[in-house]
C-alpha cells in the first residue's frame, strides 16, 4: 500500500528525513501479551534527528477505557463506545497498556530508547502540501532551523514490518510483514 509522506529538511547541515519513520507496527509485549501502540513524530537529541516516539493516551481516556475494559462493564453493557475511550478499551494486550501506564513513564525514542524526544509539531497543510514550512524546531546537533514539506501526489510504499519493545520501551524484536 503507498502513502503520502512529508520531509524534514536542516537549513544549515543539509540533513532530510522522511515521515515514514512512524510508518509499520509497534507493539509492547509483556511476554504473554502484546498491545499495538501509537506512535509519532519526533525530534531525538540522542539520536539527532527525526524519529518515531511512543504516543501514550492521555490520562483521562485512559482512566475511561480502564473502566469500560473491566468485566463488569462489559457484562452490563456488552460493548465499550464508538469514542476514543471504547476503542482503546477493547484492543487486544490491554493489560499491556495498563502496565506501561502504571509505570508513569515519559515516552521514549524507538530508534535507541532515550527519553529526550520532542514530539514535532506539523505546522498545517499536511502531505499534499507541497510548500516550505517552517517546524520552528533546531535540529539536534548543528541548531539549524528545520522545515517541513508534503510529498503532494507523490506516494511511496514502505516497508512492511512489527517492532516489539518490553513496557519500558526498549526495543526487543522486529519481524517482517504485519502479524
Amino acid at each position: 500500500m503507498s502513502v503520502p509522506y512529508e520531509t524534514i529538511f536542516c537549513d544549515t547541515c543539509g540533513y532530510e528525513a522522511i515521515s515514514l519513520v512512524t510508518a509499520g507496527k509497534f507493539i509492547w509485549s509483556s511476554g504473554a501479551e502484546e498491545f499495538w501502540f501509537d506512535r509519532e513524530l519526533a525530534l531525538c537529541e540522542d539520536c539527532q534527528g527525526v524519529v518515531a516516539m511512543e504516543k501514550f493516551p492521555d490520562r483521562a481516556g485512559f482512566d475511561e477505557a480502564q473502566k469500560r475494559h473491566s468485566s463488569l462493564w462489559r457484562g452490563a453493557l456488552r460493548r465499550y463506545g464508538k469514542d476514543e475511550a471504547g476503542r482503546l478499551a477493547e484492543k487486544e494486550g490491554f493489560g499491556v497498556l495498563e502496565q506501561v501506564m502504571k509505570l508513569q513513564r515519559p515516552p521514549v525514542c524507538l530508534a535507541c530508547g532515550g527519553s529526550g524526544v520532542e514530539p514535532i509539531r506539523r505546522p498545517k497543510g499536511g502531505s499534499s502540501d507541497t510548500s516550505i514550512r517552517a517546524l520552528g524546531m533546531s535540529h539536534p546537533g548543528c541548531g539549524g532551523q528545520l522545515t517541513i514539506q508534503g510529498s503532494g501526489v507523490n506516494r511511496i510504499a514502505p516497508r512492511e514490518f512489527t517492532r516489539i519493545y518490553d513496557t519500558r520501551g526498549q526495543l526487543v524484536g522486529e519481524r517482517p510483514g504485519w502479524r
